[in-house]
């Protein structure tokens, strides 16, 4: 939001305050937006809601907004004084992420199998699911585990 990183006292600071007072990413943004830097950074950055919500659309959902969507984040930036990150963070919580996330992770587990295995996953694939949504694992990290097993050693 400032466009630099945090000092360490910043950092530190932060990090209390959500240890402590329980803040979240929000009211470290909402703090981060009273701070004359950022008055200062965002009057030099005054952006064009309908590109920003464009932009974010495309880059996480792989699609144009809908008219709601365009309508709905175009007002939270302009009303609710929402950055892009705002926008962006919002849209990856919506169902439609979480269930083109699933899709794709699925659809990783598969191809791991698929080449490694020779065969479809099963019921017990689902960890390898869970790990590539909540740990980000690739193809290649799902493929190394199942070549552990007694099935990749008994067909090589």
């Amino acid at each position: 939001m400032l466009d630099r990183q945090p000092t360490d006292r910043e950092l530190r600071r932060y990090r209390d305050l959500m240890y402590d007072e329980h803040w979240t990413e929000r009211d470290v943004r909402d703090d981060l937006r009273n701070r004359s830097d950022y008055s200062r950074n965002s009057q030099r950055k005054i952006q064009d809601p309908d590109r920003v919500v464009r932009r974010a659309y495309e880059d996480i959902l792989h699609r144009e907004p809908d008219a709601e969507g365009l309508r709905l984040y175009r007002s939270r930036m302009i009303d609710q004084n929402w950055s892009e990150q705002d926008v962006r963070e919002a849209l990856r919580k919506s169902p439609e992420y979480a269930q083109r996330s699933s899709e794709s992770a699925d659809k990783v587990v598969r191809r791991a199998y698929e080449s490694v295995l020779g065969r479809e996953p099963d019921a017990g694939s689902r960890g390898y699911v869970d790990h590539v949504l909540r740990d980000h694992w690739s193809e290649g990290d799902v493929a190394r585990e199942p070549r552990n097993s007694d099935e990749y050693r008994s067909k090589h």
